[in-house]
């Protein structure tokens, strides 16, 4: 028996020498750059596309197990700017191969020199990597399989000498969007890569010529590899001026990658950020001052099927925002979400408004611009595959120069329906409160609001939104509006609904409807439009919408002197105004240098021409100038205060006065 495992050892030993000695003389006479035609071909064909080696294959077998390319090219697709997908200048990589039979990995070197990468999308979107990935083939039968586990990494021990990419560049083009971005002088290196130690990460590049430095260490990876947890530490700087901090953990990297993460983003300038990227924003918004430091910190886990953010504290100059979300099924996405705002100015990054034009004369209407139309028409499809569920608070709002408090709306969106039901917030004193619902199901969105206004100062509001300082008084308003389209115009053409209104103790600037009718004159110099007012106790009316044509048939102001019924349209699309004002006076105009009594004088004034320049004029139809009615008038009021006539049929008297004399041919 002895005699017997003697035979073997020698056996063994022979077989163990002969071995040897194939892999130190096989390389040696074996030239392995005849099989370089070969080893292309097979490339090629499972590619799809060209493929090179430019330099010699060198090969050793023993101790190391070692290969060395040069020169190396995968060609692009077709239709692509870039003559290459993937090229290498040099690659070497060296292996212990007796050790891997007991699945103990031993590297000697690895290294990849001037690998570049072009990543491209073309005008229809579509991606250069795109033929290279396989869609998975449909299964015959439809049945729901439990996943099966995944078992852990194949490794027993791992040990590498020397881990170096050095000198790495990645190219990102979309034409569809017209930009692209060089990420260059890509550098990693990877120190003390083993199980039982912690791996240092040092990675170095430019992006867009601009450096970006990321340290930290990783592991121990554990035996066996990624079960457990691995430790993650990572600084990052970017840009001379963005500092990050990333700490935490990953496991489960050989069945089900789950990852734990706190990340911290030190204050630093957005804007001298955007101007080291060569972002110009100075333009962009309103205040020069925006933008000038902001800061990060929050808490990620998850796997690959859904991420959870939480504690997240975000501060963006004066504003603070604390936020939690929570995303899965990325394809959909499914999407839920708590955001709180103590808060925030938006003009200040809304880009500036445009420079106040010079004052027209009366009567010259604003050249109306043409609507540019988009090139591309907007694409719902993302929010149709889209769930959510959230809330959103502000605590004080500036808009459009409007001030607001108390914001509160929750925000659903689901097979392509997106509410915001309720919202609500205050504001002038008063409160709004109503829903939204857009629609786009169809490539067309169609949007319906219900709206409701309570107490609430119109003048102020209206002034700073910068529509017009012409009306005062407490709002109160009543509306379901609802629109189809995209663009301003197309909205204003579908624009459909009803609502009431209602304005108490407030005042009408720019006309006095008692000075026109005591005057009786067709309109106002440009000094006593400025003085000029009409106060009421009410105002009052009802409205509805069809196709961008607002019909209001009845409006009613209440004041100590007047009565008024106005009713009119008003044209969105054109923004024009067509509306009859009657007047009536119910009282005496003391307090105003008069002491006569008004009771049933009746003048109506019209209001037309555009939203820009409102024209006012009392509706005497042309029967008479100026001057003759003004006579008229004045002699009967004189003869009524004297009493040589009475107050009945006064307005009899005057209308006859008015009446049209035929004019000679």
């Amino acid at each position: 028996m002895a005699k017997t495992f003697k035979w073997i050892g020698i056996v063994l030993g022979v077989l163990i020498l002969v071995i040897i000695v194939l892999l130190l003389l096989v390389p040696r006479f074996v030239d392995i750059n005849k099989y370089k035609p070969k080893i292309e071909s097979m490339v090629t064909e499972s590619t799809g596309r060209p493929f090179s080696i430019g330099g010699d294959i060198d090969l050793t077998l023993f101790p190391w197990a070692g290969v060395s390319l040069s020169d190396l090219h995968l060609g692009n697709a077709e239709g692509f700017r870039e003559k290459d997908f993937v090229s290498v200048e040099d690659f070497e990589v060296r292996v212990k191969l007796l050790p891997l039979i007991s699945r103990d990995i031993q590297v000697k070197r690895f290294i990849l020199k001037g690998p570049k990468i072009a990543l491209e999308k073309d005008k229809a979107g579509r991606g250069n990597w795109e033929d290279l990935v396989k869609p998975e083939e449909p299964s015959q039968t439809k049945k729901r399989e439990v996943p099966e586990a995944k078992a852990p990494l194949p490794i027993k021990g791992l040990m590498v000498g020397e881990f170096a990419i050095t000198s790495g560049e990645l190219v990102w083009v979309d034409h569809q969007q017209g930009t692209e971005n060089r990420l260059t002088e890509i550098n990693v290196f990877l120190d003390s890569i083993s199980l039982d130690k912690a791996i240092g990460l040092d990675l170095s590049a430019r992006l867009d010529g601009q450096p970006i430095e990321v340290k930290g260490k990783v592991g121990p990876l554990g035996e066996p590899p990624g079960e457990g947890k691995v430790p993650v530490l990572v600084d990052v700087k970017a840009l001379d001026s963005l500092v990050a901090k990333l700490q935490g953990f990953i496991a489960g990297l050989g069945k089900e990658p789950r990852f734990d993460m706190a990340m911290e983003v030190q204050p630093f300038s957005p804007r001298k950020l955007a101007e080291t990227m060569g972002v110009d924003l100075s333009k962009k918004t309103s205040d020069p001052k925006a933008l000038t430091e902001m800061s990060l910190k929050t808490n990620f886990a998850g796997t690959a099927k859904g991420v959870n953010v939480k504690d997240g504290l975000l501060r963006l100059d004066e504003s603070t925002l604390t936020f939690n979300l929570d995303a899965k099924q990325f394809e959909k996405p499914v999407l839920s979400f708590n955001l709180d705002l103590d808060r925030i100015d938006l003009d200040r990054y809304l880009p500036p408004q445009p420079e106040a034009k010079e004052k027209r004369r009366p009567g010259k209407r604003a050249e109306k611009k043409p609507a540019e139309k988009p090139s591309v028409k907007p694409d719902y499809t993302p929010l149709r595959k889209l769930v959510m569920d959230g809330t959103v608070r502000v605590g004080k709002l500036k808009v459009r120069g409007a001030n607001v408090s108390d914001v509160n709306l929750k925000i659903r969106a689901k097979d392509g329906i997106l509410r915001v039901d309720p919202f609500s917030m205050n504001l002038y004193e008063g409160s709004l409160k109503g829903q939204v619902t857009m629609n786009v199901q169809k490539d067309t969105p169609k949007i319906e609001t219900a709206q409701r206004l309570e107490s609430v100062k119109a003048g102020p509001l209206l002034k700073d939104l910068g529509y017009t300082d012409r009306l005062e008084g407490l709002l109160n308003f009543k509306g379901d509006i609802s629109t189809i389209g995209t663009e301003s115009e197309e909205m204003k053409k579908t624009l459909n609904g009803s609502g009431e209104f209602a304005f108490t103790d407030g005042a009408i600037k720019g006309f006095d409807v008692a000075q026109m009718i005591r005057n009786i004159r067709a309109a106002y110099s440009d000094s006593e439009r400025e003085k000029a007012k009409t106060e009421f106790t009410e105002l009052k009316g009802n409205f509805t919408i069809k196709n961008g044509l607002v019909d209001n048939p009845m409006t009613y102001l209440a004041s100590p002197l007047l009565r008024v019924v106005a009713k009119g349209k008003v044209n969105l699309p054109g923004e024009t105004l067509d509306y009859r004002v009657e007047p009536e006076f119910v009282g005496t105009l003391k307090g105003q240098g008069d002491t006569d009594l008004r009771s049933g004088l009746m003048v109506p004034v019209v209001i037309s021409g555009s939203f820009a320049d409102p024209k006012f004029r009392p509706d005497l139809a042309g029967l008479v100038d100026e001057g003759t009615l003004k006579e008229k008038a004045s002699k009967l009021l004189e003869e009524r205060r004297k009493g040589e006539k009475p107050e009945e049929g006064l307005l009899e008297q005057l209308v006859p006065g008015l009446l049209p004399s035929k004019k000679k041919k």
